[in-house]
């Protein structure tokens, strides 16, 4: 009887650690930058905010991302600084996944055009979008005046009738 619970005991448990792990696979998402310039640490000059005197016409990221969900229909991209503000602060852009999709790029979203790259329409833009310096573009450049804030963006799939299918993050870097 005692070898009977202990061998059902462990049945629950290796099944316990099988569907953690197969979960946790589904989340295993691959997000990188394409763009030499952004390294996750430090955002570039360039990139950074126009009103504080630094980019002539800051863009995000371009980025690869790999491993889409089966079924991913369309991803956001939450832009935040951690530091200020709420989450999605600094824009949330919507890109369409063509059907049977793995991988995908995210194109760059320029801060000083209101134009949207081909699939990529606005979800939410930045929170300050009626500033007088902010005010041309949907998409606010970090922009805390080097104060050392962290810049990141999350990426969040979903499926047929909005169902979230996962989400990833990536670290921009600090200004």
């Amino acid at each position: 009887m005692n070898g009977m619970r202990y061998s059902s005991a462990l049945l629950v448990g290796v099944v316990t650690i099988l569907i953690h792990f197969s979960v946790f696979a589904a989340e295993d998402h691959k997000i990188e930058f394409v763009d030499s310039m952004w390294d996750g640490k430090t955002i570039p000059p360039e990139q950074q905010c126009p009103t504080r005197g630094a980019g002539v016409n800051p863009h995000t990221p371009k980025l690869k991302i790999s491993d889409l969900p089966a079924g991913t229909k369309y991803l956001l991209m939450i832009i935040t600084d951690e530091n200020y503000g709420g989450k999605g602060d600094h824009g949330i852009f919507r890109l369409k996944i063509p059907s049977g999709a793995k991988e995908i790029i995210f194109p760059r979203i320029y801060q000083l055009k209101k134009e949207m790259p081909a699939g990529v329409t606005i979800e939410k833009a930045n929170a300050w979008h009626s500033w007088v310096g902010v005010r041309a573009g949907h998409y606010l450049a970090p922009c805390s005046g080097g104060r050392g804030n962290n810049y990141y963006s999350d990426i969040i799939f979903y499926g047929e009738g909005d169902k979230k299918l996962g989400g990833a993050y990536i670290d921009w870097g600090r200004y």
